[in-house]
């Protein structure tokens, strides 16, 4: 048997060498710059030799494919993926519902996730397939999983033709039954799986969520409309489709690729994603599958950090922090899908910031004037520097531009945006790095920029008519021109507010500088 030895270096190798084969053993190999030597030993008697620190028997080690770019995809806005996932929280007190074929509980990936068998059609939890086994390694696994330390129910359905609608209104029953018995905590139910559409099956969802649970399902494979199967085609689920490391949402096969419509409300890793395999292995594998259950560990991740919220606030949470407008997609086919991408980033996580409290706060300033911002890093983030990163939404620019500037000896942003610059509210990124250059923390907000013509609106009365709407995706801004009292003929929305004022509304990205 082989062995790797890590011997004192203070002691002379020869002798240490001479003292080794002495006593049976064979030098193979001496690391001399690390202090290893690796012999052959039929026991080890030779453990008692002057010199040696400790030792240990020769391992064969497997190497499986491993690249968590699903966790970082989420844990970045939008590309280049950054390099480390950073999660806010790993689901600690969070409960998923994995309504799947079973799973292998001893697989690596699941060896220390918290696993409880709640039912199955069968009274028998394992999975001969390995798709379960998949879901599972992306919500809790050890290395891929989006929340290692939630828990996991595993409620077993039959996988093809063995499956009913009854049989699935009994996994539904018992679901809820566990729930109920903690109705205050919101949790998740994963529903990696379509079938055709059934209304008996939707009804029993909707009372699912009614009840403080929050449904995910998968949007399916078959390239065809998400409406024509259930779960998905319920409007009040998180349909979710796939995409790959290059936001990309394209076929992984022939004829198979991500379902679409607008009951698809949110894309994620879903193609070429790293899971755990039937064999024990991990490796690679595609379909909006794994992208429902990446989702299901979000949604668990919001709950954690959020246990005050309900089932709906927390579903509404989830999709409207994604990423929107960066898939790269047949719009013939997909245009009528909402274009957003998960993303698990919790803005302001690692920073006190005495001028910017919520990531939701706006700032508003006229053009060509300047206002300074100090944004204060907490003092658990090991951070060396900052970097701005702002753009206009529905346009991204990844340089910040030259009206925004930052002190990184005082962490003091300063804002000048010029008279020439379009009326538009952007969004301002802040980033920490370490001394490796990798992200550590993180804040947002917003930035509104306009004309001031009208000496009597103050900035707080112009901010007011600064408003958003995430439902239609609109800003409506208060318009300096038509300060005259009549509204412009391509103004919708119009009415008039103190002194004449037209509450203006376009789309983001259409709106232009008049």
């Amino acid at each position: 048997m082989k062995y790797n030895i890590i011997y004192n270096k203070n002691n002379d190798l020869s002798t240490l060498r001479s003292t080794l084969e002495s006593a049976g053993a064979t030098v193979n190999e001496v690391f001399e710059s690390i202090g290893v030597i690796n012999i052959t030993a039929t026991d080890t008697s030779f453990s008692s030799v002057d010199g040696i620190v400790s030792f240990e028997l020769e391992q064969e080690m497997t190497m499986t494919p491993c690249d968590d770019w699903h966790l970082r995809r989420i844990n970045t806005t939008m590309l280049p993926i950054r390099p480390l996932y950073l999660p806010r929280n790993t689901g600690s007190g969070s409960v998923v519902y994995l309504v799947d074929i079973g799973i292998d509980a001893t697989h690596p990936e699941l060896s220390n996730a918290d696993i409880v068998n709640l039912w199955s059609y069968n009274n028998d939890f394992t999975d001969s397939l390995g798709h379960g086994t998949a879901m599972a390694s992306v919500i809790v696994g050890e290395t891929l999983g989006v929340v290692k330390d939630a828990t996991l129910k595993v409620v077993k359905i039959p996988y093809g033709a063995g499956v009913t609608n009854t049989t699935l209104l009994q996994a539904f029953d018992a679901v809820l039954t566990d729930h109920l018995l903690t109705p205050a905590q919101v949790k998740v139910v994963n529903c990696s799986w379509v079938i055709a559409k059934s209304q008996v099956l939707d009804t029993k969802i909707a009372e699912l969520q009614a009840n403080g649970l929050v449904v995910v399902a998968a949007a399916g494979n078959q390239m065809q409309a998400a409406d024509d199967y259930s779960p998905v085609g319920l409007d009040t689920v998180i349909g979710v489709a796939a995409s790959d490391a290059y936001d990309r949402v394209i076929s992984w096969g022939s004829g198979i690729g991500s379902n679409y419509g607008p009951e698809v409300d949110i894309t994620a890793p879903g193609i070429d994603v790293s899971c755990a395999q039937s064999d024990g292995t991990i490796g690679v594998s595609s379909g909006t599958s794994l992208a429902a259950a990446i989702t299901s560990g979000v949604v668990a991740q919001f709950i954690t950090d959020k246990p005050s919220l309900t089932a709906n606030q927390i579903q509404t949470s989830v999709i409207d922090s994604a990423t929107e407008d960066v898939l790269f997609r047949n719009e013939a086919i997909y245009g009528t899908t909402p274009n957003r991408v998960l993303q698990c980033i919790f803005f302001g996580a690692l920073f006190v910031q005495p001028n910017v409290q919520e990531e939701t706060d706006k700032i508003f300033m006229q053009k060509g004037t300047t206002r300074t911002f100090t944004i204060q890093p907490a003092a658990t983030s090991p951070i060396t520097r900052l970097s701005i990163e702002t753009f206009q939404t529905g346009r991204v620019t990844r340089v910040a531009p030259d009206w925004v500037s930052l002190d990184t000896n005082t962490n003091v942003i300063t804002f000048s945006p010029p008279t020439t610059l379009d009326t538009k509210i952007y969004l301002v990124y802040v980033e920490a790095l370490n001394e490796d250059n990798v992200q550590v923390g993180f804040a947002r907000f917003s930035i509104g920029v306009y004309d001031e013509s009208a000496t009597e609106i103050s900035l707080e009365q112009k901010a007011e008519y600064y408003t958003t709407n995430s439902t239609t995706n609109t800003v409506t801004l208060a318009l300096a021109y038509c300060f005259t009292g009549s509204c412009p003929s391509n103004c919708s929305g119009q009415s008039t507010k103190g002194g004449g004022f037209c509450a203006c509304s376009w789309s983001f990205g259409s709106c232009n500088s008049s």
